[in-house]
């Protein structure tokens, strides 16, 4: 049990507000507790709907074991579900977080996925989002650092296909990119492969002279002539 009480916002503190009225003493215990039996007890409440329910289970969110917690909220427990959730920071999440987190852990097609989650050194939903967003070859918590949002991770799928589509090797690419760890790294990878390609025209941007478009932390310049299109990458680290 932590010595400290970490500051807790959002719909688990009206959660753990209602339970106190019914089981006094829930919250202070909740708050006292660790990050890992914060989550634990977070899973469970984003999965039960049934306010009735959740109020008769109080104690036992209290005094059970996090594995019987997490049997009872989800039936099934993967392996490596507790290993996340004590990586996962003291404030509950979104709810959609643990329910989707159950499910990747869950399933045998996301294995790359899994092994990711089990490497990162920390877990939140917008990792979670983007591993799944993520081609499998690329998974890896160095790659997750490196995008770091979304919108990034969009970018950073439409990129890999469009140099794939212009003749670069699928297999070389995602080798070199799972070498990077940060955000530089992947700006200097995308200069590299870049400027080994010649895009045809009518796969880039069909208007002559030069436009930008936003690639995370690195903007594509179309160079367009009457015949092709070149494409180079400079990175905005």
């Amino acid at each position: 049990m932590s010595s400290t009480i970490a500051p807790l916002s959002g719909w688990m503190l009206k959660t753990i507000v209602e339970l106190d009225q019914y089981r006094p003493g829930f919250a202070g215990a909740y708050l006292r507790s660790s990050n890992e039996r914060r989550q634990v007890i977070a899973a469970a409440c984003a999965v039960q709907r049934d306010q009735e329910v959740l109020r008769e289970d109080a104690d036992f969110l209290l005094n059970a074991r996090h594995h019987t917690i997490l049997a009872k909220a989800y039936r099934r427990v993967p392996t490596g579900l507790r290993g996340a959730l004590a990586r996962a920071g003291a404030q509950p999440h979104d709810k959609r977080f643990y329910s989707i987190l159950a499910r990747t852990l869950n399933s045998p097609s996301h294995a790359r996925i899994v092994q990711a989650i089990n490497q990162l050194p920390s877990i939140d939903l917008t990792r979670l989002c983007v591993l799944r967003m993520l081609p499998p070859e690329v998974c890896t918590p160095g790659v997750v650092e490196a995008v770091d949002d979304v919108r990034t991770t969009k970018d950073a799928v439409a990129l890999i296909e469009l140099l794939v589509i212009s003749g670069v090797d699928r297999h070389a690419l995602a080798t070199a990119i799972t070498a990077v760890s940060d955000k530089r790294q992947l700006g200097r990878l995308w200069d590299r492969w870049a400027a080994r390609c010649v895009f045809l025209h009518s796969r880039c941007s069909p208007a002559r002279g030069i436009t930008r478009s936003r690639m995370g932390l690195t903007s594509v310049r179309w160079s367009v002539d009457t015949e092709t299109a070149r494409c180079a990458i400079w990175s905005m680290c």
